[in-house]
């Protein structure tokens, strides 16, 4: 199913309280996006890999999810990947050995708690 393979959309509590957002990339695909609905309403995820000269390649996530719940959302770095940011500030640079109050690192993932809302992330 889409949702919980590729863009990974998958319920932590009963009734999507507290969710997981963790995406799989590879395979060919270059962009995903989908919805769940949920008894608060719906969660939606839309991923993107764009690759350009200048800046190299880059993942751009947005995450939206109702207001009264809570979630993390798990961005995988690889290669020349090495930065996260949410919300335009950044949560983890892996050059400067930083990471946000809150975040994890995990091999190559990056663990980032949220609250409902809507999100944008940037991995580059």
């Amino acid at each position: 199913m889409l949702v919980t393979h590729v863009l990974g959309i998958t319920p932590v509590r009963p009734g999507f309280t507290q969710w997981m957002v963790r995406p799989v990339l590879g395979g060919g695909l270059t962009w995903a996006a989908g919805h769940v609905p949920t008894p608060s309403g719906e969660i939606h995820v839309r991923w993107e890999v764009v690759t350009s000269s200048g800046i190299g390649q880059q993942m751009r996530l947005y995450v939206s999810a109702p207001a009264n719940t809570t979630g993390r959302v798990i961005v995988p770095v690889s290669g020349a990947m090495v930065s996260v940011s949410l919300d335009g500030r950044i949560v983890y640079d892996k050059l400067k050995a930083m990471t946000a109050e809150g975040v994890q690192v995990q091999d190559r993932l990056v663990v980032v708690p949220v609250r409902g809302g809507s999100h944008r992330f940037l991995v580059s």
